[in-house]
């Protein structure tokens, strides 16, 4: 029992020292990340200083002509937005038109079968009668 407590104790204090390297990890970690996110930042200051000095006119043109380009496509869009939507109708209406053009032959398909049936019925109950 005894060799129990002492190996338990000797475990924990093990663990103990693991805990304190493992932070120890941890806090060089941190540091590192920070120092990296620091280097980060300062990189993209200088950039973006030196971008601004050397193109702001250069990139004011290419700005405004994306803008202008951007325009022209909304614009266009539009349109083709509108010519859709007409498109759409049209094709509805010829659709309609098409019913009402094929109404007729269906109407008179329609009497050539009643007749049709009515002479069959009539020769049937003639052969039938007799």
């Amino acid at each position: 029992m005894a060799l129990i407590k002492e190996l338990s104790g000797i475990h924990a204090q093990n663990l103990i020292e693991i805990t304190k390297r493992h932070q120890k990890l941890i806090d060089i970690e941190k540091k590192i990340r920070k120092s990296k996110q620091d280097i980060i930042d300062e990189l993209h200051r200088r950039f973006k200083y030196e971008l601004n000095l050397k193109y702001s006119f250069v990139f004011f043109v290419f700005f405004r002509s994306m803008m202008l380009l951007q325009r022209h496509l909304v614009d266009h869009d539009a349109k083709q937005s509108l010519y859709i939507h007409k498109l759409n109708r049209t094709r509805k209406t010829m659709a309609f038109l098409r019913q009402l053009n094929q109404a007729p032959n269906l109407y008179y398909s329609f009497l050539f079968e009643c007749v049709r049936r009515k002479q069959y019925s009539n020769i049937f109950n003639q052969v039938c009668s007799f």
